[in-house]
């Protein structure tokens, strides 16, 4: 699932990039060029202490510094999504939390919100008396 939405995010910022490309080729202007030109200062000078110094790391050191840096940000997203999914907004979402009627409810509504509260996997017991409750409305609904 983190996998589509790492996908997605990336496919966006493609798109993102490609349009901003096109507005540029079309409106003959490029917004941020005094900061793009310094980045571009700042990345060209990093390349290069990055060459002069290469040839002193470590490569298992560097391997371990990136299988470290990778688990934490893994802990950290894997720390969001559970705040996220334990959200109540989430919940809601998903039909775990059922809203506070305002106002009045049927009678039909009231069983199946007991029922989604208790959960799929309730205990057998209330299955079958919810079974046997709608079984008894159909026949008074097929009676009339």
């Amino acid at each position: 699932m983190g996998l589509i939405y790492i996908f997605f995010s990336s496919l966006a910022g493609i798109l993102i990039l490609i349009s901003l490309k096109a507005w540029e080729l079309h409106r003959g202007a490029k917004p941020f060029s005094v900061l793009r030109y310094r980045l571009d200062i700042i990345v060209r000078r990093s390349v290069e202490n990055i060459k002069l110094h290469a040839r002193y790391i470590s490569w298992t050191t560097a391997r371990i510094t990136l299988a470290f840096i990778v688990a934490k940000i893994v802990d950290f997203l894997t720390l969001i999504w559970q705040k996220l999914t334990n959200s109540e907004f989430f919940k809601l979402i998903r039909g775990k939390v059922i809203p506070k009627a305002s106002g009045p409810v049927s009678a039909f509504l009231k069983d199946v919100a007991e029922f989604k509260s208790a959960g799929v996997v309730g205990s057998e017991e209330m299955k079958k008396e919810f079974e046997k409750e709608v079984e008894k409305s159909v026949e008074v609904d097929l009676k009339k």
